[in-house]
């Protein structure tokens, strides 16, 4: 199906509207007007317009983006600027929005919390296979490779299993399971 073309009033209109269901980055709703618009000056318009009044601000995106996921699902760190980045922000507001949301927060603690609800009705695994998964989906969620290791080492798992895991970590953060 092909998009009708907006002018520059009804680009205002529909950026109004895709605002109001969802923030967006900067860099995000230049993409969706860009694809809307009838001529790229219109869409760059529209956006100095939206800045203008304040409904777009990367900083301040950043920062409840990172503050929201935080409280709500209790992510790490690492995964909330990985995610701030896959919605466009610039690396540097994504990191500093993080630290500052993340300041206080103990990650020890945290993993605890995300770890709890993730085992709330069963048991810690026991098998390497399900060990194994969990260390990733905790890694996938934020936490460092030395605190998910700790946090398993806690949970009374396999010390083999657990060994070699601390051996398979080829220092990017992914154990060679998932390169």
């Amino acid at each position: 199906m092909v998009q009708k073309k907006l002018n520059e009033q009804e680009l205002y209109d529909y950026a109004v509207k895709r605002l109001a269901a969802r923030a967006y980055s900067i860099a995000e709703m230049r993409r969706r007007l860009d694809q809307r618009a009838r001529s790229r000056p219109e869409a760059h318009a529209v956006l100095a317009r939206l800045k203008d009044h304040g409904y777009l601000n990367d900083e301040r995106f950043a920062q409840s983006y990172a503050s929201a996921r935080l409280e709500n699902q209790q992510l790490g760190r690492v995964r909330v600027v990985s995610d701030l980045r896959l919605r466009l922000v610039a690396p540097e507001v994504a990191e500093r929005a993080a630290r500052k949301a993340y300041e206080g927060v103990a990650e020890a603690e945290l993993l605890r919390a995300h770890l709890a609800r993730r085992l709330r009705r069963r048991s810690p695994p026991v098998e390497p296979r399900k060990l194994a998964s969990l260390y990733r989906a905790l890694r996938r969620a934020g936490f460092s490779h030395g605190g998910v290791l700790a946090a398993l080492h806690r949970l009374r798992a396999d010390p083999e299993v657990l060994e070699k895991l601390e051996t398979e970590e080829d220092g990017t953060g992914r154990t060679t399971e998932e390169s």
